[in-house]
């Protein structure tokens, strides 16, 4: 199987007002909404997502 190079992000999302962005089950477990991204054509579509949803992405490569 061939190794993985495209780069690895962690995303939360925050409301416009900066407090955080909940999803029905993250706010049922009481944690931000998080998200785990392969590759930046895969962040450029969430991205979009987000844009059109009015939540702002935080975004950190690991």
């Amino acid at each position: 199987m061939a190794e993985n190079t495209e780069p690895t992000y962690v995303v939360t999302a925050t409301n416009a007002d900066g407090s955080p962005y909940q999803d029905r089950l993250s706010s049922a477990l009481g944690v931000p909404a998080t998200a785990v991204v392969h590759g930046s054509q895969d962040l450029t579509a969430r991205q979009a997502a987000a844009d059109k949803a009015g939540v702002n992405l935080n975004v950190r490569r690991v």
